[in-house]
């Protein structure tokens, strides 16, 4: 199978490490930069990319699922996908506080469905074998960093 081949593994290696990188590098940011940004402004920075980045895995799903032969599992990808991308952007409708808890908790119910990829309870015949756990241990990374910011914003 073609999406098992080395360099496609290494390539998505990298592109997981970078997303990893600039993900966490975007979270974590310190509001005493050189651009004295408000603690506010970071917070909604962090919140905005986690959302964008919900939007953009989910999005993988729905390409894996058009990829596939027509089967129930299809729809439901395409669904499921759906699903987070309206909670993506309903995330953002609220306070910042609020999006930190909604993308939180999305990203540990995305982490699952790519899991239930994984043991092969939803479709995989198309997703790479490696996919689904590289792309649980993205969201629970995410999903850590937010509740993290989300306990820090709460104590404040």
């Amino acid at each position: 199978m073609i999406l098992d081949s080395p360099v496609l593994i290494i390539v998505f290696s990298l592109m997981i490490f970078y997303l990893m990188r600039l993900t966490v590098r975007s979270c974590l940011k310190s509001p005493f930069s050189i651009q004295k940004r408000s603690s506010e402004t970071v917070l909604f920075s962090m919140v905005l990319f986690a959302a964008m980045m919900l939007v953009f895995i989910s999005g993988v799903y729905i390409g894996f699922a058009l990829v596939e032969d027509p089967s129930f599992g299809r729809e439901m990808d395409i669904a499921l996908a759906a699903i987070f991308v309206v909670w993506a952007f309903v995330s953002l409708l609220g306070s910042v506080h609020q999006a930190l808890k909604l993308l939180m908790i999305a990203f540990v119910f995305h982490a699952t469905v790519d899991l239930l990829h994984g043991v092969s309870i939803l479709p995989s015949n198309v997703v790479p074998h490696w996919y689904p756990w590289a792309c649980a241990l993205y969201d629970t990374t995410i999903a850590i960093i937010l509740g993290w910011r989300f306990t820090r914003q709460a104590d404040t």
